[in-house]
């Protein structure tokens, strides 16, 4: 799981992963303590490469506050499941 913000995205958070199967698949945005501030996917997607992006903005439409976050990856199919979190910190 890789996350970085790019300095020339304004801000857009960029969180990369490869599927190896088919899977059901949730991307959050959260506190460092678990509290889920957006959901950016909640589908099934293809094996291969995946990339999500961030805007910065909370469930409510609201600019996420400076702060560390996490970036939280789940993936399950009939094989099993998988999470990964990737800490990074949004300046405004």
């Amino acid at each position: 799981l890789n996350a970085h913000i790019d300095p020339k995205s304004h801000g857009i958070l960029t969180t990369t992963f490869q599927l190896v199967h088919p899977a059901k698949v949730t991307v959050t945005i959260e506190t460092r303590t678990g509290i889920v501030l957006a959901t950016l996917v909640n589908a099934t997607m293809q094996p291969g490469a995946q990339k999500v992006l961030w805007n910065g903005r909370l469930w409510t439409g609201a600019v996420a506050f400076t702060g560390a976050y996490q970036v939280h990856v789940v993936a399950a199919n009939s094989i099993g499941s998988v999470a990964l979190t990737a800490p990074f910190v949004a300046r405004r």
